[in-house]
């Protein structure tokens, strides 16, 4: 029979990604820009996010388990 476990960890990451989900929708509506400018954005944001995750060590080791 399999157990369901939650970690503090992945209830704090799934937040974490529902808040900046978020923040990217809101910011999209309410910026009058074309829908490419807005995309690029988009993109620009999730690579910075990424970057700054796997600059620190323990966003790395976090990453990799995901993997």
């Amino acid at each position: 029979m399999a157990v369901e476990r939650t970690s503090p960890a992945g209830v704090i990451t799934s937040l974490l990604a529902s808040l900046l989900f978020g923040v990217i929708f809101f910011i999209s509506g309410a910026i009058e820009a074309s829908a490419i400018t807005l995309v690029a954005w988009r993109v620009i944001l999730t690579a910075a996010c990424y970057i700054l995750i796997l600059l620190h060590p323990a966003g790395r080791a976090i990453a990799s388990s995901f993997w």
